[in-house]
């Protein structure tokens, strides 16, 4: 994606696929998309407080770098910010390098719920200033053989109501948590039962 700021006028930008391919979306691009620059300042992608930012729904994997997400808003279901589901194994998911800021739901997850089957990763994003009176900030639903990595993120001064759930809360089809590996992730000044709930 070029530089700059696109409002998403009431409408959340959606991916859906029946297909296996993979879809990366990058920010950063100059004018002409000869260069980037992976700054996820420059490309930013903004609910207006009025819906959901994006939705994926693939068969394939996603991929989302140097993009800022915000002012995404969901009433009466998960993720202010973004949905990513998908289904089979090759239904990864990666966001890495991009800041989530300002998004709300009323139902559940104010910055994102991820629903895929194959693997998670969540490296280098900035999360913060993200409220939800209701369940969790992030829900990260694996599948029973799913392998989530949460690395060099910093994930602070978000609120959410649940007072014994976790900001960040993980889960997977067989009831049973995913494997997961976190290292040097930054938690703090975020209002919560706790920061991870499994």
């Amino acid at each position: 994606l070029v530089r700059g700021t696109y409002l998403d006028g009431g409408n959340e930008f959606r991916y859906t696929s029946t297909q296996g391919f993979a879809l990366v979306v990058n920010g950063g691009f100059d004018a002409g998309c000869t260069k980037t620059q992976q700054d996820p300042r420059l490309t930013i992608l903004d609910g207006g407080g009025l819906t959901q930012v994006f939705s994926t729904d693939s068969h394939g994997s996603v991929a989302i770098r140097y993009l800022t997400i915000q002012n995404g808003r969901r009433d009466g279901s998960a993720g202010g910010g973004f949905q990513m589901y998908g289904t089979g194994a090759a239904s990864a998911v990666i966001l890495a390098i991009n800041i989530f800021r300002n998004n709300t739901s009323d139902f559940a997850t104010s910055v994102g719920a991820i629903l895929v089957e194959g693997a998670v990763h969540l490296n280098g994003n900035l999360i913060v200033d993200n409220h939800t009176p209701a369940a969790n900030g992030l829900s990260i639903n694996g599948g029973a053989n799913a392998l989530v990595y949460l690395t060099n993120n910093t994930i602070a001064g978000n609120t959410t109501g649940n007072a014994t759930g976790g900001f960040v809360y993980f889960t997977s089809a067989n009831a049973a948590s995913p494997s997961l590996y976190a290292s040097n992730n930054i938690m703090w000044g975020n209002t919560a039962g706790s920061d991870f709930q499994f």
